[in-house]
């Protein structure tokens, strides 16, 4: 696997300004990276919830067939 370049010191940072309300294409200029590996970043620290898919719920919901 290949090396980060920059420190868990360096990624925080950048979170955290961005968190502050910083704008993110503010955030990466000043820190000198793309908004590509910001995203990266951000989905790597910050995995998205998982949102219950529509079929699985619905077949939850389901009533069993009388027998």
């Amino acid at each position: 696997m290949k090396p980060s370049r920059f420190s868990e010191e360096q990624i925080i940072a950048v979170l955290k300004e961005q968190e502050a309300g910083t704008a993110t294409a503010d955030v990466c200029c000043r820190h000198g990276i793309s908004s590509a590996t910001f995203s990266k970043i951000e989905a790597s620290r910050n995995p998205p919830a998982e949102s219950p898919s529509p079929c699985n719920d619905a077949k939850k919901r389901a009533k069993p067939f009388a027998t």
